[in-house]
């Protein structure tokens, strides 16, 4: 099974704003459809997570409709992550994609 995560903030959406009172954002539809497109890959699960926890993770995967592609919401501390994809470079999987 090939594991494959992606973060929320400036990796799934683009913020324009981060003060809690006026958030705003952007989706990215190009990390979007490659998050879509890798789920229907055979022997393949999609991870989703944020710094601001399963909560927030949850409430953008909802809002970007992707329920039906996003295997499981997990914290930031997940671990046996295959590929990471990310806004900035971490080492959170064996692969880990700066977006």
């Amino acid at each position: 099974m090939t594991k494959i995560a992606f973060d929320v903030n400036n990796t799934l959406i683009k913020t324009k704003d981060e003060n809690v009172m006026s958030f705003s954002y952007s989706p990215r539809y190009e990390i979007i459809q490659m998050l879509i497109t890798l789920s229907k890959l055979p022997d393949t699960e999609i991870y989703v997570w944020s710094s601001g926890g399963m909560w927030y993770a949850n409430e953008f995967v909802r809002e970007l409709g992707l329920e039906e592609y996003v295997d499981y919401i997990v914290e930031k501390n997940f671990q046996g992550i295959d590929i990471c994809f990310d806004d900035r470079m971490v080492n959170l999987a064996k692969v880990n994609i700066k977006v």
